[in-house]
């Protein structure tokens, strides 16, 4: 059976999930960025996930490859399929945001075109992984979330920061547009996020902007 490699964060591993969605394959989630299990997140689907560090002999990339064929449409499918644990579907609801705009923001980081404070309109919906944008903004709508007071702080990337991250992620799929303030490093081969990859598939009206 071929094993797919799960690495890094929530959205290249769902990626690659979507990337195999229409073979029989064993995926391999490996710890590190995103520290909790599948079911951890969703009670539904129940996928063939094996938990381990081994994986050079795995397939794996970062970004879903099947906008232009069959595969999306199945893709489609999974991701409205999913059902969250209660703890996420709890966080998401923390917050009434149906058919507001977003704004999704990745962390600071020197590496990134994201390298200042972004300024959230007031009574926008505020997605981020970065304790420092969710402080500087408290006009925004946002989940509670942990985390300690830097961006990259081991706390978010806890089961529980990674179960957060998902609730921010689900609530961008009740948002009628996304401004996606996300440009990652300029090694990495497209120019955008891959925690809202999801919401591309969708079809969702996405606008790309700049920090600059």
């Amino acid at each position: 059976m071929k094993k797919v490699l799960l690495l890094g964060g929530f959205g290249n591993r769902l990626n690659n999930i979507l990337n195999f969605i229409e073979e029989d394959v064993e995926y391999i989630w490996v710890d590190g960025e995103c520290r909790c299990k599948w079911e951890d997140i969703f009670q539904y689907p129940k996928i063939n996930i094996k938990y381990g560090d081994k994986h050079e002999w795995c397939n794996y990339h970062y970004f879903f490859k099947g906008m232009k064929d069959s595969r999306r449409a199945s893709a489609i499918n999974f991701i409205n399929s999913l059902i969250p644990v209660p703890y996420v579907y709890l966080k998401m609801n923390e917050v009434c945001i149906d058919r507001l705009p977003a704004y999704y923001v990745r962390a600071l980081h020197p590496k990134t075109k994201v390298n200042k404070i972004i300024h959230v309109p007031d009574g926008y919906y505020l997605s981020t992984d970065s304790r420092e944008q969710r402080i500087a903004n408290p006009q925004a709508i946002q989940i509670n979330t942990i985390g300690g007071k830097r961006d990259y702080d081991r706390n978010i990337r806890s089961g529980d920061g990674v179960r957060d991250s998902i609730a921010d992620w689900l609530n961008l799929m009740k948002c009628e547009k996304i401004y996606e303030f996300a440009f990652p490093f300029s090694s990495m081969a497209e120019n955008h996020s891959t925690f809202i990859d999801a919401h591309r598939i969708l079809g969702m009206d996405i606008i790309q902007m700049t920090s600059k």
